[in-house]
């Protein structure tokens, strides 16, 4: 039972990547139509600067999704938060610094990633509350 616990919640926090993945190739695409190739690489390489380091944040957080490893599970929360956010802050320094893109269309890229981590996160648990 705790085993088949264990990987609903994994496929949950997962399942919220894969929405923010969504939404940001969504924004790109309309944004691609809209404003042209410079502009959408811009937005998503501003949106990939949040999502790699989610991803990571995820993957550290769902290896204490058991009920006896709360603490642990609340340290690594605070730690992946920590490192998602400082990797985030270099990710798109080391962007703006090597790439020529427009900084507007990466700052609002950085924008779409952070909104549509928590979208999918709130998505997820309505989703599941209602279920």
């Amino acid at each position: 039972m705790s085993n088949l616990l264990t990987n609903k919640v994994r496929a949950e926090l997962f399942r919220i990547i894969f929405y923010q993945l969504l939404v940001i190739v969504g924004i790109f695409l309309v944004v691609f139509l809209l404003k042209g190739l410079k502009n959408s690489v811009s937005l998503l390489s501003g949106s990939v600067s949040y999502w790699l380091p989610s991803v990571i944040f995820i993957g550290c957080v769902s290896r204490y999704t058991g009920a006896k490893q709360s603490m642990q599970f609340i340290a690594a929360f605070l730690i992946g938060e920590s490192a998602k956010l400082i990797l985030s802050g270099i990710l798109f320094i080391m962007l703006m610094h090597y790439l020529q893109f427009n900084l507007l269309y990466a700052f609002c890229g950085l924008a779409v990633g952070i909104v549509a981590f928590w979208l999918a996160a709130f998505g997820c648990l309505f989703r599941r509350q209602t279920a």
